[in-house]
């Protein structure tokens, strides 16, 4: 989890900048247009980058500690924080406004981490039920 920290805040940078880009009206020397928001969705775009960043912040720091104290309640409480991330994940990476090759590329390698972490937390959810059950 420590190095999807270090990534959380460069992937976050990272969408900020890409934001700004877009909401200066991004020139692709290409096609020669500009990207043209509709009324208060840039907005609404960076609004939610602040939201993720805090959210991944809060996801990561509670999953260090329920899994610091083997608590299955904190795991199950991963797991579910770690399916919303997924979902601002997707998001971030196919649903915004204007989608560019970049936002792509970093958002498929953020999905591989709470990917991971899914299937780790579902994995200690298991164990610890079943070391809680031997106990018993």
């Amino acid at each position: 989890m420590t190095f999807e920290m270090y990534y959380n805040y460069f992937y976050s940078f990272v969408l900020l900048l890409i934001q700004v880009y877009k909401g200066s009206g991004g020139i692709d020397k290409n096609a020669g247009s500009h990207l043209l928001y509709p009324p208060h969705i840039w907005g609404f775009e960076v609004a939610c980058v602040v939201i993720f960043f805090i959210f991944q912040n809060f996801r990561l720091d509670h999953g260090l500690r329920a899994n610091r104290n083997e608590n299955r309640n904190g795991m199950v409480a991963l797991a579910f924080f770690t399916l919303f991330s997924v979902i601002l994940y997707l998001y971030f990476t196919f649903l915004t406004t204007y989608v560019l090759i970049v936002e792509v590329i970093f958002g498929i390698i953020g999905l591989f981490f709470p990917a991971v972490e899914l299937v780790i937390s579902l994995i200690n959810i298991h164990s610890l039920g079943a070391q809680r059950a031997s106990l018993a």
